[in-house]
């Protein structure tokens, strides 16, 4: 990776810190999201397991 001839190796361990605790929040606030969300009504023309494409993440 190219670098900045001013930019130094030094790492600020209080801002990494913070910025790996605010994903972890955020990603907590996600998961809870999920598990406390009901499922709506199913639609007619939604798609169903056996209609979508994708078999797996192979597909990706």
């Amino acid at each position: 990776m190219l670098q900045s001839p001013t930019q130094t190796d030094t790492i600020d361990w209080n801002v990494a810190r913070a910025y790996c605790e605010a994903d972890v929040r955020e990603l907590a606030a996600v998961y809870s999201a999920i598990a406390s969300a009901t499922p709506g009504r199913k639609r007619a023309d939604a798609p169903t397991d056996d209609t979508t494409t994708q078999t797996g993440l192979l597909d990706f």
